[in-house]
């Protein structure tokens, strides 16, 4: 688990979410970079 602010950090994630006030708001499936 890696928790960023940095969109450049999130990109070589498999899985993206996204949460406001402890709850997921939005959620996507990323192909990682290698």
């Amino acid at each position: 688990v890696m928790v960023t602010h940095s969109p450049a950090h999130a990109e070589w994630a498999k899985r993206i979410v996204h949460l406001f006030d402890g709850r997921i708001v939005s959620e996507n499936l990323l192909e990682a970079a290698s």
